[in-house]
């Protein structure tokens, strides 16, 4: 009888360690589900993080510039050493989303994952599948780029371009 419990016991956390065991086979099997494993979670911990502290003084600039008439927001972007692809963006998001902090902070993030995206395929096209989801995994969780996504600032693309460039 004692045998037939330990085998029992071991019957079921065989079965549970084949389950774990199972799901990180599939993700060394394809590296289009670890690159999509890699993005949800680094995905929730940006949009987890969107009002993780104040707005500072260079976003609360790019927020004011981006909530001015079309014409008044060319005229001061076009005085800005930035280009203004970031400011024009942003105009056409707040009409869409709102000038909230997380609404402000949710279109960088967005742009950090469609980035994240682009180095997957770009990484895939170049040095195949498995390396290209290793490099967008690599580039979803750079502490850098974190950091970054969560700002209003164009850094933000210009550090996503840069990133992808390189």
């Amino acid at each position: 009888m004692g045998k037939e419990l330990r085998g029992m016991g071991d019957t079921v956390s065989g079965a549970r360690r084949g389950r774990f065991a199972t799901f990180f086979a599939s993700l060394q099997g394809s590296p289009f589900v670890f690159f999509c494993f890699a993005l949800i979670v680094s995905s929730f911990f940006k949009l987890r993080a969107l009002n993780s502290r104040e707005l500072w003084l260079d976003e609360t600039y790019s927020a004011y510039l981006a909530n001015l008439h079309f014409s008044e927001l060319i005229r001061h972007a076009a005085g800005d050493v930035h280009p203004p692809l970031f400011y024009l963006l942003l105009w056409v998001w707040i009409r869409i989303a709102g000038d909230a902090q997380s609404q402000l902070r949710l279109f960088s993030a967005l742009v950090s994952i469609c980035a994240t995206l682009a180095m997957f395929v770009l990484a895939r096209r170049i040095l195949g599948a498995g390396f290209g989801a290793f490099a967008a995994a690599l580039f979803a969780f750079s502490p850098m780029l974190f950091v970054y996504s969560m700002e209003v600032r164009a850094s933000n693309i210009a550090l996503s371009t840069f990133s992808l460039y390189y």
